[in-house]
């Protein structure tokens, strides 16, 4: 069986950096920081940002859209945390750790440093003790918000809680009587 096979010629340049060096270094980190916002797999931008300096750069401050999934391993927590916490500006953030219990103060802080930018949130998380999502995130910016298996508790009646919310998702939510009046 016979395969096409396409072969990239390289330039070489006076300095020894092949002309495919050249064209990824050309890019503005903003076009970057969307390639690595649309890679999907929170361990495979990570290994792309390790690649160049303007790659981490755009990974810093140019990546708008972070997804973490338990498939990331086992050490998913510190994982989130330290993703989370090298970036600024994240407007879309996915978090699924399903059965696997987070410590409450990990995930407090991954609200509480992305809340400000945060325009979709997905949040699957288990945490002991249960943390407040709607107390976290409320009066932000929030268009989009996923929870799924989560306790909602002390629901405080605001009529402005969530000015910006177009789109709401319980999945398999507990929410008191008294709470839900």
């Amino acid at each position: 069986m016979e395969r096409n096979v396409i072969k990239k010629s390289r330039v070489h340049s006076p300095n020894g950096s092949t002309g495919e060096e050249g064209l990824v270094e050309k890019l503005p980190v903003e076009i970057i920081g969307e390639i690595l916002s649309r890679a999907g797999a929170v361990r495979d931008v990570i290994r792309a940002s390790l690649t160049r300096r303007k790659w981490r750069e755009a990974f810093c401050k140019h990546l708008h859209t972070l997804s973490f999934d338990v498939s990331d391993g086992d050490d998913l927590e510190v994982l989130i945390t330290k993703t989370i916490f090298q970036t600024t500006g994240v407007r879309k953030l996915s978090i699924a750790t399903y059965k696997h219990k987070v410590s409450s103060v990990a995930a407090l802080g991954w609200l509480m440093f992305t809340r400000e930018t945060l325009s979709e949130l997905f949040y699957r998380v288990i945490t002991s003790p249960t943390i407040n999502v709607l107390d976290i995130c409320g009066r932000q910016k929030l268009k989009t918000l996923s929870l799924q298996e989560e306790t909602i508790i002390r629901v405080e009646p605001g009529f402005h809680r969530f000015p910006c919310l177009t789109s709401l998702c319980l999945i398999r939510c507990c929410i008191s009587e008294e709470d839900l009046n």
